[in-house]
């Protein structure tokens, strides 16, 4: 019972450093739809949240590509 604990003990203090090298990023973007006349609500809403998901998308694409770095066929 007690090798358990001690087991469990060491991994828990191993695997400490890989989870304090994760970092949260916050991604802010604004869009401002210009509604036709034959728009709805529901329709203007759509249509921009779609456009704000691919400038989400762009910007944190963008964001990876310049935080990623490759040596000897490993992501680093």
């Amino acid at each position: 019972m007690f090798t358990y604990r001690v087991i469990i003990m060491v991994l828990m203090i191993l695997s400490l450093p890989f989870t304090s090298m994760a970092t949260s990023r916050e991604f802010i973007e604004n869009y401002t739809y210009g509604a036709g006349e034959s728009d709805s609500k529901l329709t203007c809403r759509m249509v921009s949240l779609i456009e704000i998901k691919r400038l989400l998308l762009e910007k944190i694409g963008t964001y990876l590509e310049t935080r990623i770095e490759i040596k000897n066929f490993r992501i680093e």
